[in-house]
């Protein structure tokens, strides 16, 4: 694309623009709160809202960049930004560590140094409204520059240098001159300020908001300095509107070819040559793969595919398009001990090997292998024009060769490159606008440019062959104005826009098709508005077959099409009871995929049981196709099944269906000012709005149960022993996810609170369903703020109660799976390791006896609660203490120094990696404290019941209401509807070694579950793995290689339950511990999976080191979570899978890919 020059405008007069700032970043930037709490109107937007045009910096007066925002993608809109400094407006940017490429200037940024002189005392960010000496400067942040700028390109002036490296910062500068924390530079009417200094940061992390300090200072006198600066902005007269006819570059208009298009490399006409170790062949693909193997490269040595093309007597332009691409990115070669980085040999390769296209032996493109291929890939197919080295001639050689203009000596250089879609063309024309026939436009910087009311560009077709043709104008688009511009052939106009796009980039602006011959005139007819400078850098002329006559085709998926609505059909259900225990009436939760276009509504679905008989149905959509049809809804239906067996039952969908069935009893919720209250039928829960209690009232008969003048809650005690509360949280948030009438889903969030602040978020899901007397219950907590991770001593539930006798169950080694029971006034247990527990009180205590708590538990008194808790053992440590109630510690203090692992109490292996954690090690923790990371979330589920006095806890019952059965919809149906791509059915004939094979890896996975001891609060449902050189160790996996997905699928194509187990498990793990929730620091990291760590603590074992890491699109698995949501409806899942949806467009609008 030709360059096209900045012109300076002056704005027309209309109103003033009511916002003055466009905040680039997250929210919860430090920048962002800076302007909240200075009371700056703003608004925010990211990096890729600007970038995908989203979001237009030309209504705004100033550009704030945030801190540690990534900016490597503003290049993309580097003329924009320009055009809006140069228009009057600033840009103020805080703290980066990568490179601005986008700057009208160039500014190198370095190591990490002490604050230093203000260069120029008497300028306002150093005096308005605060003054600020060097003294108070040094303050800000407790006095560093991050990155210090150099290497001043023109324009740039240093306000604020710096002084001695950082102590800390072990780097070494890549200059020694000069370096600067704040410079700027003016361009036309504005200006930029990079700002290497993080105020913000030292305003709201450091001192917690305090306007009273030299961060806070700083930061306002520059963002005041902005503004004052920023000319008066005015909105614009006319709606800005992108014309639809718009793109953005000249190959979105072309045909992406095939590997065998045009000019076949597998043609005997092309010849390999070669000299040296290269070798050469074309797949089947059409793609020609020259190769050099893992030797030393030699200069002069070559490999190379060439053959003759011949060309028409008359032709006045010849296009070459080749695709080009190659695996050679550099880098360094580590060299490991164990799973450590004791040496790295840099591995850059610069100017030895090269890609070249010939024509007649002279090169028209070259390129060094050495470092990334374009992004998006088709930017790898280029058209060449080579009409000079094919000029008077009826034949020419073309030629695709790698070369090695250098040795690599002793150095080792394999590289393969690959070439493709070849294709000589004399009918595609591209004509820069210099020459084109003018008439009041005039050149400048390689464009024509219009200054005056009206001009024309005219150009007339020679030796062009009578054909169809696309023609395309490529101009850019100003601000503030609109012109127009029409295309005409022969007089007749084929095209005509208004530049309303406003934004100051380049398009492309094309026609329908049209038929030209040699002879035709295209003119180009433009008429200024206002100030507004019509810029034109070229005129292409595209023979029809290669542009997009499959456009439509590219727009739509390869796999997924939309079928016929459905009128009625059916589906196989097969519920599966998977823990011995008879299920009567069971609302069974499950969610059903459909077919893309086949239901339009969730109300066209019904159930009958084996027999015909239509049941009671309740369903909530969970994701839609493209065309609004639902791709999965949550199916709600009363089910029975004896233990351990099997029942069927048919699900009917489609226009004609309408569920008729009244269910027995309901679920009913009521919302007021005060509580939304759920009637189960049998039960009535009242959860308060204005406090984080559990429950404000729970009525059985009609008889509040709860004891008077007591709270159910959440507590968090800190390190210090200060206890946090949901009890004392008065901003309680509560949502009604489903209303019933089967099951009502209710969501509370919240905070712990106490006096002194806030500790850890809260989140309660409730699970109401007709006929129950109690509920199941998610308990969520997260670490939201905390950036550095929050250690607490103990995360408990307290469920008060007004009881006398109470009893706990849990089995030994030796008994198998029957279940003892202890009763007593006060019983007391704590599940140490996955098989070892202590209980005591009701008989002779057990004291780190080899048993394993059943997560069963009932305090008996007027009325009995019964509480279970799912995962008990496999989730450890825990610790229940049942007296006058229940209190459950989820993750508890140790019982004595002996829940503190081993290496926790020893020194620190790896200098600063701590080791601590209760019950198992866990990495950046303190011994006896649990530490929960930034972003870092858990959750626990149990079920919470109500029965009459003296009645005795059903462990059966209890153990089936931990274990909710689900239907199955019949695989070969599941597959069918391409909701979870495509997969086979299990078919022990058609495949019988990958059906053994699959029954192998269970148990190989098992096995490996249980030899590495895979549980432990923050670990279980993840896998682990050994990696090393020399020394092997041992990591938590963070579901690499989304083992999640595969587990979850095995259950779709076989309905074997076990899959179904450990896929949940995985599903959850991920969802909570391994996808970030929140990073104020690292907004981009925000839903983002981590990398699994590779970097030992401790020489024997493992310990839990999930949260330590990155998030990176090579190790980053998304499709076993997305399973999940769609298999369950699961909320927590879903808003998972969004967050990291937002985080994949982050990454692919940086071109971050790759591990």
């Amino acid at each position: 694309m030709l360059s096209l020059p900045l012109l300076l405008l002056t704005s027309p007069a209309c109103a003033a623009v009511p916002t003055p700032v466009l905040f680039l970043g997250d929210r919860d930037n430090y920048v962002t709160q800076g302007l909240r709490a200075l009371e700056i109107p703003h608004e925010v937007a990211t990096v890729g809202d600007l970038v995908r045009g989203r979001q237009s910096m030309f209504d705004y007066r100033a550009l704030v960049l945030g801190m540690d925002i990534e900016r490597q993608s503003l290049a993309q809109v580097a003329e924009s930004l320009r055009g809006f400094v140069e228009h009057g407006g600033v840009i103020l940017a805080f703290r980066t560590q990568s490179p601005d490429s986008w700057l009208p200037s160039s500014v190198r940024q370095d190591v990490a140094y002490q604050p230093g002189k203000r260069l120029v005392p008497d300028h306002p960010i150093f005096n308005t409204p605060h003054q600020l000496d060097e003294k108070a400067l040094a303050n800000v942040h407790g006095g560093s520059v991050y990155a210090g700028c150099y290497d001043l390109g023109e324009g740039w002036k240093p306000l604020f240098s710096t002084g001695k490296q950082q102590p800390w910062d072990k780097s070494t500068p890549a200059d020694q001159g000069q370096h600067f924390g704040i410079v700027e530079g003016a361009w036309g009417k504005g200006r930029i300020v990079l700002v290497q200094m993080i105020p913000a940061y030292g305003w709201f992390r450091d001192s917690s908001g305090d306007r009273n300090t030299d961060s806070a200072r700083l930061f306002e006198n520059l963002v005041r300095y902005a503004l004052s600066e920023a000319v008066e902005r005015s909105k614009a007269a006319k709606p800005r509107k992108r014309p639809e006819a718009y793109v953005d570059r000249l190959e979105d208009l072309l045909r992406v070819p095939r590997g065998r298009d045009g000019l076949r490399l597998d043609d005997p006409a092309w010849e390999f040559t070669s000299k040296g170790a290269f070798t050469g062949k074309c797949d089947r693909r059409g793609v020609f793969t020259i190769s050099h193997p893992d030797a030393p490269s030699v200069a002069g040595s070559f490999g190379q595919v060439a053959r003759k093309v011949a060309l028409p007597a008359d032709a006045s332009q010849v296009m070459l398009r080749v695709y080009q691409s190659d695996d050679y990115c550099g880098g360094t070669d580590p060299t490991m001990v164990g799973d450590r980085r004791v040496s790295s040999t840099e591995n850059m390769k610069k100017g030895m090997r090269f890609r070249q296209v010939l024509v007649d032996g002279e090169v028209v493109h070259e390129e060094d292998v050495l470092g990334l291929n374009p992004n998006p890939a088709v930017e790898r197919i280029q058209w060449h024009d080579i009409t000079n080295a094919a000029s008077g001639k009826r034949e020419v050689s073309v030629a695709l060769r790698m070369i090695d203009k250098q040795g690599s000596g002793e150095a080792k250089f394999l590289t393969e490159a690959f070439f493709g879609c070849v294709d000589v063309r004399t009918d595609f024309r591209r004509i820069p606008a210099t020459g084109l026939a003018a008439a009041g436009f005039r050149a400048e910087a390689g464009a024509v440019v219009l200054r005056q009311a009206s001009g024309t560009l005219k150009h007339t077709c020679t030796e062009l062959p009578e054909s169809e043709y696309l023609l395309a104008l490529g101009l850019r688009d100003e601000a503030y104005a609109q012109s127009e511009v029409a295309i005409r052939v022969n007089g007749r106009t084929v095209q005509q826009a208004t530049l309303s796009a406003d934004d100051f980039r380049h398009y492309y602006l094309p026609t329908p098709k049209v038929e030209l011959k040699t002879g035709d005139v295209i003119e180009i007819a433009a008429t200024r508005d206002g100030e507004e400078a019509v810029a034109v850098s070229e005129l292409a002329i595209l023979p029809a077959d290669l542009t997009g006559a499959d456009a439509a085709a590219t727009k739509r998926a390869p796999y997924y099409a939309a079928g016929p609505v459905a009128k009625h059909e059916i589906v196989a259900l097969t519920v599966k009871e998977p823990v011995g225990a008879g299920r009567k009436n069971e609302t069974a939760s499950q969610a059903v995929p459909f077919a893309y276009g086949a239901l339009k509504s969730e109300a066209n679905v019904g159930v009958q049981d084996a027999i015909g008989t239509d049941l009671p149905v309740q369903t909530r959509v969970v994701t839609r196709w493209p065309d609004g049809s639902l791709q999965s809804a949550v199916v709600s239906f009363p089910v029975s099944v004896n233990g351990g067996a099997e029942s069927r039952y048919v699900l009917h969908y489609g226009a004609d269906v309408k569920a008729t069935a009244a269910p027995a009893q309901r679920v009913q919720v009521q919302e007021t000012a005060e509580a939304v209250i759920v009637d189960t039928g049998r039960a009535q829960f009242s959860l308060p709005r204005k406090a984080g209690n559990l429950l404000s009232e729970a009525r059985i008969g009609g008889k509040n149960v709860l004891p008077a003048g007591q709270r159910w809650c959440a507590e968090v005690e800190d390190e210090n022993g200060a206890v946090f509360s949901s009890a004392d949280d008065a901003a309680a948030s509560v949502e009604v996810a489903e209303p019933g009438p089967l099951r009502a889903i209710i969501v509370k969030r919240g905070a712990h609170r106490s006096a002194a602040g806030a500790l850890l978020d809260y989140r309660y899901e409730y699970h109401f369903t007709a006929g129950d007397t109690g509920f199941r219950f998610f308990y969520t907590f997260s670490n939201t703020t905390v950036s550095a991770g929050v250690d607490v001593k103990r995360i408990t539930l307290r469920l008060p109660w007004d009881s006398r006798r109470h009893t706990v169950y849990f089995s030994r080694p030796e008994g198998g799976p029957k279940l003892e029971e202890r009763s007593g006034d006060r019983v007391e247990t704590y599940q140490h390791q996955f098989d070892v527990g202590t209980v005591k009180g009701g008989g002779d205590d057990l004291s780190r006896a080899p048993l394993q708590l059943a997560g069963l538990f009932s305090a008996e008194g007027d009325t009995t609660l019964q509480v279970g808790l799912r995962y008990c053992r496999e989730l450890f440590p825990k610790r229940g203490v049942l007296d006058h109630g229940f209190t459950l510690d989820l993750a508890p203090a140790p019982l004595s120094d002996a829940d503190i692992p081993a290496v926790a109490a020893a020194p620190a292996e790896v200098e600063g990696k701590l080791i601590g954690g209760v019950g198992y090690p866990q990495a950046n923790a303190r011994p006896g404290m649990y530490r929960v990371a930034i972003g870092e979330s858990l959750t626990h589920e149990l079920w919470i019941d109500f029965a009459n006095a003296g009645t005795q806890l059903d462990a059966d019952a209890m153990r089936a209401r931990l274990n909710p059965v689900r239907a199955v919809a019949d695989p070969v149906y599941v597959a069918g509807t391409k909701a979870f791509a495509e997969f086979h059915p299990r078919d022990p004939e058609l495949f019988p070694e990958y059906e053994e094979g699959i029954e192998h890896e269970y148990a190989v996975f098992m096995k490996r579950r249980n030899d590495r001891r895979q549980y432990g609060l923050e670990n279980f449902g993840d896998d682990t793995f050994e990696w090393g050189y020399g020394p092997v160790y041992t990591f938590w996996s963070n579901e690499e290689d989304d083992r999640t997905h595969g587990m979850l699928i095995e259950y779709l194509r076989s309905g074997d339950w076990r899959w179904w187990e450990l896929g949940e498990q995985a599903a959850r793990h991920y969802r909570d511990v391994d996808c970030v929730l929140t990073a104020p620091d690292q907004p981009d990291l925000v839903g983002g999976p981590r990398h699994h760590n590779n970097n030992h603590f401790v020489s024997t074992g493992w310990v839990a080191d999930h949260t330590v890491s990155g998030a990176y699109t090579g190790h980053s698995w998304i499709e076993g979570l997305i399973d999940y949501w769609l298999m369950t409806g699961d909320l927590l899942a879903g808003e998972a899978c969004h967050r990291m949806g937002e985080w994949y467009v982050r990454q692919v609008e940086s071109a971050r890919f790759g591990a």
